[in-house]
């Protein structure tokens, strides 16, 4: 019976801690995201510039003047990257924070799951029969027989 409660703590610890492993790699995708979609901002803005400053050569060798329309087109050009690279921020801020959710998710799902394996262990132990295990419940000298070795290895996992 004390094998099967130190199994049903290693389970659970095991279930606490994938979760966990999970927790942590969401979270590094998380900050993955954020430095990707600063990247990609970043590469935006220099071949939007790049493209922009391509034009005004062309016209510059063609002898159009950086006046009225032509320099409205390129404010407004100017202005739609600047909002094209927020965008992509914002998008990687938000892929961020899902993932940062899902993180939060899978540490309690696995805490939650390793509680209820260390739960079911109590529950099926002679802790459940109050006295031996007798359905009237005779002999309550083992009550707790198995408690104190489950309570100590819940000490240890959560700790």
């Amino acid at each position: 019976m004390i094998l099967k409660g130190i199994a049903d703590v290693a389970t659970a610890y095991g279930t606490y801690r994938s979760g966990k492993l999970e927790s942590d790699a969401l979270r590094q995708q998380a900050r993955s995201e954020v430095l990707a979609a600063e990247f990609d901002a970043r590469q935006y803005e220099k071949s939007e510039s790049a493209r922009l400053a391509s034009g005004r050569a062309a016209r510059a060798g063609s002898g159009v003047s950086f006046t009225g329309s032509t320099l409205s087109v390129d404010e407004a050009t100017v202005q739609e990257a600047a909002l094209q690279a927020e965008n992509i921020r914002r998008t990687g801020q938000i892929r961020s924070r899902a993932l940062r959710n899902e993180a939060r998710i899978a540490h309690v799902t696995g805490k939650a799951a390793a509680h209820l394996s260390l739960l079911s262990s109590i529950a099926g132990s002679d802790f459940g029969g109050f006295g031996g295990g007798s359905p009237g419940g005779g002999g309550g000298s083992d009550m707790f027989s198995n408690f104190g070795d489950i309570a100590q290895g819940i000490g240890s996992y959560m700790g």
